[in-house]
């Protein structure tokens, strides 16, 4: 799968409406760990691909859909701690989005990941 293709997925996968039931939360999960999990294997070099750009800026705004949906921010964190500078970009974006500030003391703990 091309690395704009797992962007795609993740933005589908983040639409609100898809996301009222339980399996649906949890498969549109999956699709977001494993944008990551694709992006996180690109060598830096790679990443200056418009193709891998495109998936890191669907992360950017998709992850914050799925904690929002979920209350899990496992993946927030992991990227948050990773010190890999795209997912550690990918965490901050998603950090700004309004629709996480109901879980401030969770807010408060991922940003204290990117402060290490």
């Amino acid at each position: 799968m091309t690395p704009w293709w797992s962007g795609a997925a993740a933005a589908a996968a983040a639409e609100p409406p898809l996301l009222r039931s339980d399996h649906r939360r949890a498969s549109a999960a999956g699709v977001q760990r494993h944008a990551v999990e694709r992006l996180g294997a690109y060598p830096p070099q790679a990443r200056r691909a418009s193709s891998v750009r495109v998936l890191r800026q669907a992360l950017g705004f998709t992850v914050s859909v799925i904690v929002a949906a979920t209350g899990d921010f496992a993946l927030l964190e992991g990227m948050a701690a990773s010190g890999d500078p795209d997912l550690v970009w990918v965490a901050r974006e998603n950090l700004k989005k309004a629709r996480l500030r109901r879980w401030p003391a969770r807010l408060d703990h991922v940003r204290a990941l990117l402060a290490t």
